[in-house]
């Protein structure tokens, strides 16, 4: 089994003393049974972190008011906690074709697309479900964001299960209303997308 994933850093244009550093990172962990040509997967993963910075409107309207640009550092080391296992999977900024055990997987897919309380409180019936239905979450994109205070300190954090149920939901709302303005930078997805692939210097 292969991993690939993609972690952008966000951060203020205008940075004060307050500001935390970086306000944000999101992350986008794909698995797959095959590796990928370099291109195609570079592709995929640029596409789906637009769309994970997209959902949240904060970081949205930032990127479209030029006050927030974001950073892709590829040699940085990223950990994700597997709590029943009580191992760390350390990622990369940029990583595509990285051999990994199946079971690691499993257990990130299975914390990743469930409430994470539901997850912590029987970890083994989800990684049970995930192990059965693992061939529908190969080149899915697992989508993870961390906010952080002024102290670097974990302000807020979202699963994939809850950026797809809670999240999402709310930026359609925000999408819509910002439609009926006639705001295009904050309603035309790609038209917000240019922007935010110029921040990231793509």
């Amino acid at each position: 089994m292969y991993r690939h994933s993609l972690v952008v850093e966000i951060l203020s244009a205008r940075p004060k003393e307050t500001t935390p550093t970086p306000i944000a990172e999101l992350r986008v962990v794909i698995y797959s049974r095959l590796p990928y040509p370099r291109f195609k997967i570079r592709k995929i993963l640029i596409d789906e972190i637009s769309h994970l910075a997209w959902v949240f409107y904060s970081i949205r309207i930032s990127i479209a008011m030029r006050k927030a640009i974001c950073e892709i550092s590829p040699s940085s080391s990223y950990p994700i906690e597997l709590p029943y296992s009580k191992k760390m999977m350390i990622i990369s900024g940029f990583e595509f074709n990285v051999k990994i055990i199946e079971d690691e997987a499993v257990e990130h897919i299975a914390s990743s697309v469930f409430p994470i309380f539901n997850f912590l409180s029987n970890p083994k019936l989800y990684i049970d479900s995930v192990r059965a239905t693992l061939s529908k979450f190969m080149s899915y994109p697992i989508y993870h964001a961390i906010f952080y205070d002024v102290y670097g300190r974990v302000k807020e954090e979202y699963n994939d299960w809850r950026i797809r149920n809670e999240v999402a939901p709310q930026s359609s709302g925000f999408t819509r209303s910002e439609y009926a303005r006639g705001i295009p930078e904050l309603s035309d997805f790609e038209r917000w997308k240019k922007i935010f692939l110029e921040s990231c210097g793509f």
